[in-house]
């Protein structure tokens, strides 16, 4: 069986980020009583600095990581829907740079879209647009499980518009204006749309059910 060799660079990040801070610490005390306060303030301000930029260069190589760990995975296993394992991976990241919004996007999308799991998913992406507030992915992802997991159209026409707002690519807004008017047209004329709610949980053991066994 496939096993996740992803842990290593996560725990070894951890680590170093913990050693940097216990660095930073004890420094903090023997200097403490000898350096100027400006001294004190600008060493703060520069230890914080690397702080964060290690932060983020430990999140793009786990992210580099869980990019080579999914492949590998396909080649064992197409369906590759079932790596939920790569989730843990996908957190660590997001803690190390909350910023990082790939992470949260594409955690979402397999928690909700792929393994009936929207509450957390929506949980989840609550957190990275509270960090991002304007991510067009995020909103364009949160409108994405409003609609099909929770059949709820303004929650999604809200996020839509606001992805809109947000994105800068222009053909991504047109896509995304084009979405907005098709479902302000099927709600002012009371028009059923069959993926409305399509995977919401409480429709997937119907589905599971008709399809018979794998």
């Amino acid at each position: 069986m496939l096993r996740l060799r992803g842990w290593l660079p996560a725990l070894t990040a951890a680590a170093l980020f913990a050693g940097a801070a216990a660095a930073d610490a004890y420094l903090t005390e023997r200097t403490g009583q000898v350096l100027p306060s400006r001294v004190r303030q600008e060493k703060g301000a520069l230890v914080g600095n690397l702080l964060g930029q290690f932060r983020t260069v430990a999140a793009n190589m786990l992210w580099m990581k869980a990019d080579v760990y999914h492949h590998e995975f396909i080649e064992h296993d197409p369906h590759w829907t079932k790596n939920t394992d790569i989730l843990p991976l996908m957190r660590m990241i997001t803690w190390l740079d909350p910023h990082f919004t790939q992470a949260y996007a594409s955690a979402a999308w397999m928690l909700a879209l792929y393994n009936g799991r929207p509450g957390q998913a929506r949980t989840f992406l609550q957190e990275g647009l509270r960090y991002n507030p304007q991510s067009a992915d995020l909103h364009q992802t949160m409108a994405i499980i409003a609609w099909r997991c929770d059949g709820n159209p303004r929650a999604a026409l809200y996020h839509l518009r606001k992805a809109r707002d947000y994105t800068k690519d222009a053909f991504e807004r047109r896509s995304l204006e084009r979405s907005i008017a098709s479902i302000e047209h099927q709600l002012a004329h009371g028009l059923h749309n069959p993926t409305l709610g399509s995977l919401s949980p409480e429709r997937q053991p119907l589905r599971r059910r008709g399809s018979g066994t794998d």
